[in-house]
């Protein structure tokens, strides 16, 4: 029985916690400057956390003789370890690597096609869609009418040679 109770526990706790949260707009009271703050002077802390931090970006950190081992200080990289840090020179991915690119191989030519994909290749057949004829217009196409936007734009912009200057615009 104390399974269930559990269960249900955490059912309801799951059901609060899938509302959305209350959100109260906090609006910040306008900010004055007083008398106090004009004559202010900050703390050594202050003007200590105010500085911005270097993070060492770009430096290399070294570790004092003493901490490494003499393994490490004299350590040569063995010759495939120099080949694979060297990086990969890859050709420009817009380069086809054939000699004749649009040479079709005579295999491909002396292909034949397998029932399946003989199969896979053919195209579905609708039952519903045989009526149909495919240059037919609807009707409503035939009733409609151009608004006014449509028909501001479908007016061609006036070419500099019809304006009677002779550059264009």
């Amino acid at each position: 029985m104390p399974a269930f109770k559990t269960l249900l526990q955490k059912s309801r706790h799951f059901k609060y916690l899938s509302f959305p949260r209350e959100r109260f707009d906090y609006i910040k009271p306008e900010w004055k400057l007083t008398a106090a703050l004009k004559h202010y002077k900050p703390s050594k802390r202050i003007i200590e956390l105010a500085q911005p931090v270097n993070r060492g970006i770009g430096k290399v950190y070294s570790i004092s003789r003493g901490k490494k081992s003499n393994q490490t200080t004299n350590y040569q990289p063995s010759k495939r370890i120099i080949e694979l840090a060297v990086a990969p020179v890859k050709p420009p991915a817009n380069i086809d690597k054939r000699k004749y690119p649009y040479l079709i191989p005579s295999k491909a030519l002396r292909a034949k096609p397998t029932r399946r994909i003989l199969e896979l290749a053919a195209p579905k057949e609708y039952e519903s869609f045989e009526h149909l004829d495919p240059w037919a217009v609807p009707k409503s196409a035939l009733r409609a009418k151009a608004s006014q936007r449509i028909e501001m734009l479908s007016k061609p912009k006036r070419c500099a040679s019809v304006m009677g200057h002779s550059k264009l615009l």
